[in-house]
């Protein structure tokens, strides 16, 4: 399913049709949809371009279609992958498109369904999401091969894969800005990311089965994540996720070198040595919070957590870290 860009519109794929639907029409109960029988097998994606005049789909016959917004089929279909394709994409100006497939590879079209070079070869097995960053620099994929790969617009991987997960990854997406990453993996949890590759914090596990998909909310602020237990969650980025992006971002600075002790430098660089970059802390965390909900020492747990988060916590580091764009409410 994908929205249009003017949120009227919904656009949804999969027993080998296209289907488009208005939503004024869905709210009153009405479920009429203009539906196009192009396909030979599966839709499995389908994506809206930005300006709302186009429709990408993607299908297990191998092939990928462009549409109008009327429903017509634009050409002939686009054919260049071996195997399934699971997942396209525009690009923010709307002059490419990316695709991921069970051939292992990713692959950049342009408006007009031409390939654009030769198939990324990065990953080691099935590719199952693609997704452009929102200045259109970056592509971020992920594999049956447990990883996701940073790649720029000319298909050059950037850096090592990304390894956190311990199965399948099966969906990716950035934020707004285009700083983090959130992807869902067969391993039940979600996980955040920096634009480097590095996991912020430790994995959401709420989730009881595979997570299929995830996606950021437009101001950046929340994740739904949907899974194969039948349910949808929505999360919100702990403060010990934003703490360490803070401290990672702070860790070289100079400032940090000679700190005057008693100082807020000093505070800010005890506060990361302490929560962030001593490796043992998460864990001592973990066990405590663990042992206290067993218990079902609900409120003793919480006390605990709320002094955590404000133990050298003062109200202008807070400020430093506001500053260094992380909202203030997450921390």
């Amino acid at each position: 399913l994908a929205f249009s860009p003017d949120g009227k519109l919904i656009i949804s794929g999969g027993d080998r049709t296209v289907r488009l639907w208005e939503l004024d029409q869905i709210l009153q109960d009405r479920v009429i949809g203009r539906s196009q029988r192009k396909y030979e097998n599966w839709v499995n994606s389908v994506a809206f371009s930005p300006d709302g005049q186009w429709i990408v789909s993607a299908s297990n016959d191998s092939t990928i279609r462009l549409w109008d917004i009327d429903g017509n089929p634009i050409g002939q279909p686009w054919r260049g992958h071996e195997k399934e394709v699971n997942s396209v994409a525009f690009s923010p100006d709307g002059q490419w498109i990316v695709s991921a497939s069970n051939d292992s590879t990713v692959r950049l079209w342009d408006i007009d369904g031409n390939p654009i070079g030769q198939p990324w070869q990065g990953h080691e097995k099935e590719v199952n999401s693609v997704a452009f960053s929102p200045d259109g620099q970056w592509i971020v994929s992920a594999s049956n091969d447990s990883t996701l790969r940073l790649w720029d617009s000319n298909g050059n991987p950037i850096g090592q894969h990304w390894r956190a997960h311990e199965k399948e990854v099966n969906s990716v997406a950035f934020s707004p800005d285009g700083q983090w990453i959130v992807s869902a993996s067969n391993d039940s949890t979600v996980r955040l990311w920096d634009i480097d590759g590095n996991p912020i914090g430790q994995p959401w596990r709420r989730h009881e089965y595979w997570v299929n998909s995830a996606a950021f909310s437009p101001d950046g602020k929340l994740i739904a994540s949907g899974s194969f237990d039948g349910t949808v969650r929505l999360w919100q980025c702990g403060w010990q996720e934003w703490l360490q992006v803070c401290c990672n971002r702070l860790h070289y600075h100079p400032v940090f070198q000679n700190p005057e002790k008693g100082s807020d430098v000093e505070i800010a660089y005890q506060t990361c040595q302490k929560y962030v970059w001593n490796p043992q802390f998460p864990k001592q965390l973990h066990n405590q919070g663990a042992a206290k909900l067993k218990e079902k020492a609900f409120s003793a747990a919480l006390e605990d957590f709320k002094l955590t988060v404000q133990l050298n916590f003062t109200s202008h580091w807070k400020d430093r870290l506001a500053w260094q764009s992380v909202p203030t409410e997450n921390q």
